[in-house]
């Protein structure tokens, strides 16, 4: 009945056995090279959709869903869960398809080295239900029994994804044959078996065992294995057989005979299953107080057994560990085929769990120090199960492992196992394409443990910042000082390289002299009506024998420096005897404490009321924009001009120079605060 991707087992050993009786065996061996099928017909049978098509490995089978979501077929086509998919549908590509979470044999199945197919049932539970619209088909039970009486006058219809008579797949195909044999008990049976040139042979089946003659009516082949055979009793339509093995002619052509597992003998071995404890939902199956992994039906579940993810080391973006597998458990053993491609990993293994922010590029690199040592590296699911391995790196001995994939919202495993030769690593981690911490939402956006304004991400923003902001003319820390008049900007470099502007009326930059009172006017030529120092000349351009930034003029020059009290150096910059908080430049800064009754210098208020404003009271005289005041004044009245000071309120109207400051008239902006 088709699908060249599968094909019907049967070990030599079981050939040579059953046809002992036989004159001439050599036509029976089992030979894959011509593997054709007789005569079945497409099967358009709505019913038959919950006839499936298995994949295990690198072979298939076909089944019969028998429950929502458990799959009869035959023992030889089991598998490990991981290597295993059905699919449902009447032909490629399927309708759809589910993953299987357990599968099990009959426990008398021998499932290695077996001398023949007695016991070749088996039963698989689906990851998934199976979609809703199709409607499984009941097993046979005890009480409508396949009889001997039946034989010769029992209609079976099989149903499967075998390779046909012309070699063709992809259509699930159906054909109806008489029983012609029948075993029960336990011994074998002896059956006349037909074969060409008119002979007939003697050979033996195994007990629990129908079977048909197969001919030009049609007859199952590779590929038809763990399929149907239908009985149909008083309308309902039931599975009697599983398709279990064939014999060929001299031509390799599936012929003769085809041999079924007998369902209704194994109606227990079914039961036990389908009340079975299923050992990853929550949910107490078999009614005996034990749910999951608490139930001893799950000791031998993968993810049940005590392993390398019950309690990993957590790897953090940009962390690196050095650590060997010679320290780990030896519990997973298979990764399936989409990351081992089938082959064994039975050595010790460490597991980690990666805590990347969702949607980051995370690398991981695995560095193996011994040149024997042959590590792998595989990404497991968020349930560290080794049956949901997602991608694996499995280079040769000594060569080093690396995996790149995007971390999802929930944690991601990774597990070093051991091929060959455990030994010392070091597993780094780099992340790409970070999600940045969003400073006011309460959620630790960038997964580093640290949230909001607890991140340094966060130092510098508006929302975590309580000091003052030091360019957008609000006094953010509400201590009556707007942006670089405030101690806190006194290291800005927002602050430290704002121009004066030489015509405008205002000061600018700060520095207490407005336009042509300011140095760095003096060699405009607006302010050249007199004889003034050019603070970058090297030339005493006013003859009083002090030359650029030593002539008293030059402080407020933006190429002279101007002493100001850095605020938290225990220094004293500006040489007035005062150090950090003691000094009036620091008492607007966030780490100072602003003493009651003091007056704050800059704010434009008597603030301890004593007739004093800003500069005029002498709680001033260590701030460096007062003394530069005092000093300007007194520097312009011995050159006999007549000028007023620059800190008074009426000459600086602070609103006015935040009006400039907003109308970007400064050289240079740089939105952040500097200490």
């Amino acid at each position: 009945m088709k699908s060249h991707l599968l094909h019907l087992f049967i070990p030599v050993f079981f050939v040579l056995f059953a046809l002992q009786s036989c004159k001439d065996t050599s036509h029976y061996f089992l030979d894959s090279s011509q593997q054709h099928i007789l005569y079945g017909e497409p099967d358009t049978d709505p019913a038959h959709q919950a006839v499936v098509m298995i994949t295990m490995g690198n072979g298939g089978c076909s089944g019969t869903l028998i429950a929502q979501d458990v799959v009869l077929t035959a023992a030889h086509c089991i598998s490990s869960p991981e290597n295993m998919t059905v699919y449902f549908g009447n032909s490629s590509p399927f309708n759809h398809t589910r993953s299987v979470i357990k599968a099990e044999t009959h426990p008398l199945w021998l499932s290695q080295g077996n001398e023949d197919l007695t016991y070749d049932i088996g039963l698989i539970r689906l990851a998934q239900d199976a979609p809703q619209e199709i409607v499984p088909i009941p097993y046979l039970p005890e009480s409508l029994a396949i009889t001997q009486s039946e034989v010769e006058n029992l209609n079976l219809n099989y149903v499967g994804f075998g390779v046909t008579e012309t070699g063709s797949s992809g259509e699930k195909l159906q054909m109806t044959q008489v029983l012609m044999a029948f075993c029960e008990g336990n011994n074998y049976c002896q059956v006349n078996v037909p074969v060409e040139g008119g002979e007939v042979y003697e050979m033996y089946i195994p007990q629990d065992t129908i079977g048909i003659t197969m001919n030009q009516n049609g007859g199952i082949c590779h590929g038809d294995s763990g399929g149907p055979a239908f009985v149909t009793r008083d309308g309902t339509e039931y599975v009697a057989g599983i398709s279990s093995f064939v014999i060929h002619n001299s031509n390799d052509e599936c012929d003769y005979f085809g041999a079924s597992t007998k369902v209704d003998r194994y109606t227990q071995f079914i039961e036990d299953f389908l009340n079975s404890e299923i050992c990853n939902n929550g949910i107490d199956d078999d009614n005996d107080g034990f749910v999951d992994c608490d139930d001893e039906e799950c000791l031998d579940y993968p993810s049940c057994i005590p392993n390398a993810c019950d309690e990993p080391q957590i790897l953090h973006c940009g962390d690196q560990i050095t650590d060997s597998t010679l320290n780990g458990s030896s519990v997973f053993n298979t990764y399936g085929n989409g990351c081992t491609a089938g082959f064994s990993v039975d050595y010790q293994e460490m597991a980690y769990a990666v805590a990347a922010p969702p949607d980051a590029t995370v690398i991981i690199d695995l560095s193996i120090s011994g040149a024997d040592t042959d590590l792998e590296l595989f990404q497991l699911n968020q349930a560290c199960d080794p049956m949901n391995c997602l991608t694996a790196s499995t280079n040769p001995p000594g060569n080093n492992e690396m995996l790149q994939f995007v971390s999802g919202d929930a944690t991601q495993y990774i597990v070093v196992d051991t091929w060959q030769n455990p030994g010392a690593y070091t597993i780094s981690v780099e992340c790409e394409n970070l999600a940045q911490e969003i400073c006011d939402n309460n959620i630790d956006d960038d997964f580093d443990d640290l949230i909001d304004c607890e991140d340094p991400d966060c130092e510098e923003t508006i929302e975590c910042f309580s000091g003052e902001w030091c360019d957008n003319n609000v006094d953010d820390d509400g201590d009556s000082l707007v942006d670089c008049f405030d101690a806190d900007c006194s290291n800005s470099e927002y602050c430290l390289f704002l121009t004066e502007n030489c015509d405008d009326g205002e000061d600018n930059d700060l520095d207490g002299a407005i336009d042509c009172q300011d140095a760095d006017c003096f060699a405009q030529e607006e302010c050249s009506d007199s004889p003034k120092e050019i603070c970058d000349n090297e030339i005493d351009d006013d003859n009083n024998t002090l030359v650029d930034c030593n002539d008293p003029v030059c402080k407020t020059f933006k190429g002279c420096l101007h002493p100001v009290e850095i605020c938290d150096n225990k220094i004293d910059d500006d040489g007035d005897q005062k150090i950090d908080c003691e000094d009036m430049d620091c008492q607007s800064y966030i780490q100072c404490e602003t003493l009651p009754d003091v007056e704050i210098c800059l704010d434009g208020i008597d603030n301890d009321e004593d007739n004093l404003i800003d500069c005029e009271d002498e709680d001033c005289s260590s701030h460096h924009y007062c003394n530069l005041i005092a000093e300007i004044s007194h520097n312009t009245s011995e050159d006999g001009c007549s000028c007023t000071s620059a800190g008074s309120k009426s000459e600086i109207p602070l609103p006015l120079l935040l009006i400039f400051m907003g109308l970007g008239l400064f050289t240079f902006r740089r939105r952040k605060f500097s200490n």
